[in-house]
């Protein structure tokens, strides 16, 4: 696949918001087919955020203080087949250690899309068969919400 023309558009509701661009990334994707485990973390809906209340007595709030925070993620692929760990997977790992890498949860909400860095990796063999693998990838993540 390849492209000779990159067109970006920018959209701000409203149109009095400041655009900036932190990220722009052109390239090859990794389609995960057998899709994710449940209670996978829908983490461009989190904030880095944690908060801290302080209470009176009467457990009445009089304070509040907010710190920033990373976002971790983990992805796990329980049922991957072993030549896609020895082959794609492999690529995949050795562009996430040069490159960040992007996540996109859903095709048709651009929103449900988040960057990862600091990648951690595991391959673990299944438990029932030697053609497939358990592929676990732990990240840390910026959405873009503060």
């Amino acid at each position: 696949m390849s492209f000779t023309d990159l067109i970006v558009q920018f959209v701000t509701v409203p149109n009095n918001y400041q655009m900036t661009v932190s990220f722009i990334a052109a390239g090859q994707y990794l389609a995960i087919e057998k899709g994710q485990q449940a209670g996978y973390a829908r983490n461009w809906l989190n904030r880095h955020v944690t908060q801290r209340s302080n209470s009176t007595l009467e457990v009445g709030p009089i304070s509040s203080t907010q710190r920033s925070k990373a976002l971790m993620g983990t992805l796990s692929l329980p049922n991957e087949l072993a030549i896609f760990t020895e082959g794609t997977w492999q690529n995949f790992i050795d562009f996430s250690y040069e490159q960040p890498f992007f996540i996109k949860e859903f095709e048709g909400k651009p929103e449900s899309s988040y960057i990862c860095y600091d990648p951690m990796t595991g391959v673990k063999s299944h438990p029932q068969t030697p053609t497939l693998d358990v592929i676990t990838l732990k990240f840390t993540v910026f959405n873009g919400l503060t």
